[in-house]
């Protein structure tokens, strides 16, 4: 086989690990990639803390500037694929250049969702989800002092932090609980104590009727008949995966591009990862959205090696979240908020410490854990999960010590398994 053409659209996590991939297995292909954005490949994940003033813009780049050209791989900003056409395996973009490929990879993320809510459109959508929405809200800000965060998920509070750092007065808006995708409710008391703590006010059980702008500034009228006032009012209800120009290609979309456990769609030969791909569930094998950044990675891992001809299967997506805030940590991982009666649950709540442990089991497997504060290593986590370790005996003794008991579990379970291998 000759010379292929691998063509990824998007240059997110799930976009470098696909590229990094095709290259270790097919070191001779050609390879390309393009973003809609003007810049090189950056983590949103770090524009909060860009936000609050803790790092500069150099920060944020995700690679050195001479990674491409040491990889070999042709690099092109400002395209925005506004149509797919696998029949001529082409994928064409809004400034009318298109390109041609063997193999392509949908990596195009997700956008900010617009809620529906008058006056919005006259006073302006800022979103959080890009360089140029971290630029917008500031110049919007322009030394100003008082923010309104519509939602209350993890990208508004992430949000609310950055805001809160750099001195803002912040009121965040929440239909119903803080974080609740990820934490119970003890866990997300101690959330919004810290936050209270740093000055940052919850709105609760409302929804902001309408927006408009007055000779002081912003008002945003609640459910209620309340009002908050503001220089700059934030969105952060929720994303949508950026699947629109796929419309008439063929390409199945659910909620985003449907794929297999390859990451393949159900056109030939053309994949898709990260936030754009709807992807079987680790614990059901159903297909769901699961937009962190470590689904990404392995996604476009996958992806990569079955577009390079290698054999290649995604385990499946398991929710998780790390959250860093005003010095404190809140993890969760797999099936942490459940409540099923299947499962055995250990919890426990100190709030003199401001600490908050979970559990959760089936069996004699882990299938979830929370922690607020507690000293371990998340990623030991997940791997319990992924490798359905036996933790039957040892539970109670993790849930105690779960920094040196998930590490002793997991060695253990290393050991077991290369033993199997070379038995």
């Amino acid at each position: 086989m000759g010379k292929r053409k691998h063509l990824v659209i998007g240059c997110g996590s799930a976009a470098l690990s696909a590229v990094e991939t095709i290259r270790r297995s097919g070191a001779d292909d050609e390879i390309k990639i393009t973003s809609a954005e003007n810049y090189p490949p950056y983590s949103p994940t770090a524009l909060p803390y860009l936000l609050s003033g803790r790092i500069g813009e150099s920060d944020l780049w995700m690679r050195p500037s001479d990674y491409f050209q040491k990889l070999g791989v042709n690099f092109q900003k400002g395209k925005e694929a506004v149509e797919v056409i696998p029949e001529r395996k082409e994928v064409r973009y809004r400034d009318g250049t298109s390109d041609k490929y063997d193999t392509l990879l949908i990596a195009t993320g997700a956008s900010p969702v617009k809620p529906a809510i008058e006056g919005l459109n006259e006073v302006g959508f800022v979103g959080f989800r890009t360089l140029d929405d971290y630029r917008c809200l500031v110049e919007q800000l322009n030394g100003k002092k008082r923010a309104v965060i519509l939602g209350a998920g993890l990208v508004a509070m992430e949000v609310a932090m950055g805001l809160a750092e750099k001195g803002c007065r912040v009121d965040v808006v929440a239909r119903s609980r803080v974080l609740r995708a990820y934490f119970d409710v003890e866990a997300e008391a101690l959330i919004k104590e810290i936050f209270r703590g740093e000055g940052v006010n919850f709105v609760a059980g409302q929804r902001p009727a309408a927006i408009r702008r007055n000779e002081r500034g912003i008002e945003v009228v609640l459910s209620n008949g309340d009002y908050l006032a503001a220089d700059v009012v934030v969105g952060a209800t929720g994303v949508k995966p950026n699947v629109g120009f796929l419309e008439g290609s063929g390409i199945k979309v659910g909620t985003g591009v449907l794929v297999d456990k390859s990451m393949r769609t159900n056109v030939s030969d053309v994949f898709a990862a990260g936030d754009v791909a709807e992807g079987p569930d680790f614990f059901t094998g159903k297909p769901g959205m699961n937009a962190i950044l470590p689904s990404a990675v392995e996604q476009g891992k996958a992806a990569g090696a079955a577009m390079a001809g290698k054999e290649a299967s995604y385990e499946g997506w398991i929710p998780m979240n790390v959250f860093s805030f005003f010095g404190h940590v809140a993890f969760s991982v797999g099936l942490s908020t459940i409540a099923d009666p299947r499962y055995r649950v250990l919890k426990e709540a100190d709030d003199n410490r401001r600490q908050f442990r979970k559990l959760v089991l089936d069996g004699d497997r882990l299938v979830g854990a929370m922690f607020v504060n507690v000293d371990l290593d998340p990623g030991l986590f997940l791997y319990l999960i992924r490798k359905r370790v036996s933790i039957e005996a040892h539970a109670e003794a993790l849930f105690e010590h779960p920094r040196e008991i998930s590490r002793g579990l997991m060695l253990r379970n290393e050991r077991r398994e290369i033993g199997l291998a070379w038995g």
